[in-house]
């Protein structure tokens, strides 16, 4: 018997219209975009791809889904399967140990933001840095924000080094942002408790376990408004969710300037909902999908 638990469709319908709209993004080089015949030739070997891709995954006795997201691109994508939908079963967060760190109070002269990601494209880290500079600009508050993440190569290392250049040139100084990389867990947990928000900016984050971390901490999530955060994560009354770097500026001024017990109340509330996405919670999904 053969069990698929898939995190990311390798293809997908939204990659094929970004291919053949020439968008570019972090998969779709500037000089593919630019180019109508590159953009062609990538989308056809995309839909050949996609054909076999969806073939081969329909041939699973058993396909588990860790996001509403994944489940409809994986509905759709493996025509082999059309008559066996997907399970979803969320993936598994260290809820108990973040969910120990007290709720509050948080209110110290110097409010903390957190962003917790891997340095890679995808995470766009740019637009959390213009959104800083523009909640610098627009706000006497006292706040700084943290950069935590893990580097792989080093690709990644000149990327955190792009990063540091780009700070400096907003006028962003080490006080109001700071990169800590490759942190152990323990530095990870005191930071998130420290924080009273959380940034996270990947578009089409099949799931974000970054966000419901957020949430388990006490930390009020500021997230992409797409994919996972949106449909499975983050509601109304438990966090914001943005697309422009306004959107994430005016949502970090809003928590800046919230009174603690609104923020406690709102913490408290993605707390409760951080608990749907725990370690038994992804055990009996994922024996009940077998």
């Amino acid at each position: 018997k053969v069990v698929a638990y898939v995190h990311y469709p390798t293809v997908s319908s939204d990659i094929l219209i970004r291919v053949r709209n020439g968008e570019r993004s972090y998969n779709n080089r500037g000089v593919v975009s630019r180019s109508r015949l590159l953009s062609l030739a990538k989308a056809v070997y995309y839909q050949i791809f996609s054909l076999w891709y969806g073939f081969c995954g329909g041939c699973a006795d058993v396909c588990m889904v860790n996001s509403s997201w994944t489940k409809g691109h994986v509905d759709e994508i493996f025509w082999w399967r059309r008559k066996r939908a997907s399970t979803l079963v969320y993936p598994p967060c260290d809820f108990t140990a973040l969910s120990s760190v007290s709720l509050g109070p948080r209110d110290s002269d110097v409010k903390q933001i957190i962003s917790l990601a891997q340095f890679r494209p995808e995470k766009n880290h740019e637009m959390q840095l213009d959104a800083v500079a523009r909640v610098r600009r627009q706000t006497s508050r006292k706040f700084r924000v943290l950069f935590v993440g893990g580097c792989r190569d080093a690709g990644d290392y000149e990327r955190v080094e792009r990063l540091r250049r780009m700070a400096a040139d907003l006028g962003l100084d080490h006080g109001t942002v700071e990169f800590v990389v490759n942190a152990p867990f323990s530095d990870l947990r005191r930071a998130l408790a420290a924080s009273i928000a959380g940034l996270h900016s990947m578009k089409d984050e099949h799931f974000g376990i970054s966000v419901v971390e957020y949430m388990a901490a006490g930390v009020v999530p500021i997230a992409h408004n797409s994919a996972g955060p949106r449909m499975d994560i983050v509601t109304a009354d438990t966090g914001f969710l943005c697309e422009t770097a306004e959107e994430y500026s005016d949502a970090m001024e809003t928590l800046l300037d919230m009174d603690e017990r609104e923020r406690l109340e709102m913490a408290a509330r993605g707390r409760t909902r951080a608990a749907l996405f725990a370690q038994d919670a992804f055990q009996h999904g994922f024996l009940r999908g077998i």
